[in-house]
């Protein structure tokens, strides 16, 4: 398993990400709420750039007697990963699709040495 450099915790600040390629794969690496992620860059949906998407509250429908929705209600403990082509989600930490649990994004560790972030591979 082999590390490689891919900038810095200053340049993953304020939602900033880096799209990197890691032996031909193009991967996505960012922080949230202090953690590290890195996930191939690629949506299980139709390919679309995953890791570009926004970062969101896991969003909770409250529905009626009729199923009709009420409110919706966001759960900041859950963070997803949306898709900016078709709104496909991911749950952070896993990576896993919230459509299909059987479906998980491929993601990388992630090491944070004395400022510096690498991925491992």
């Amino acid at each position: 398993m082999q590390e490689q450099l891919v900038g810095s915790v200053d340049d993953l600040k304020s939602g900033n990400r880096l799209i990197v390629s890691i032996n031909g794969t193009e991967v996505s690496v960012f922080q949230s709420s202090g953690r590290y992620f890195a996930f191939q860059n690629r949506c299980l949906h139709q390919g679309g750039p995953v890791g570009e998407g926004a970062l969101m509250p896991k969003v909770t429908a409250v529905l009626g007697r009729g199923r009709e929705v009420l409110e919706e209600r966001f759960d900041d403990n859950i963070v997803h990963l949306v898709c900016p082509w078709h709104g496909w989600e991911y749950e952070l930490p896993s990576g896993e699709c919230v459509a299909d649990r059987r479906l998980r994004l491929p993601s990388f560790e992630v090491r944070v040495k004395e400022g510096k972030v690498y991925v491992v591979s």
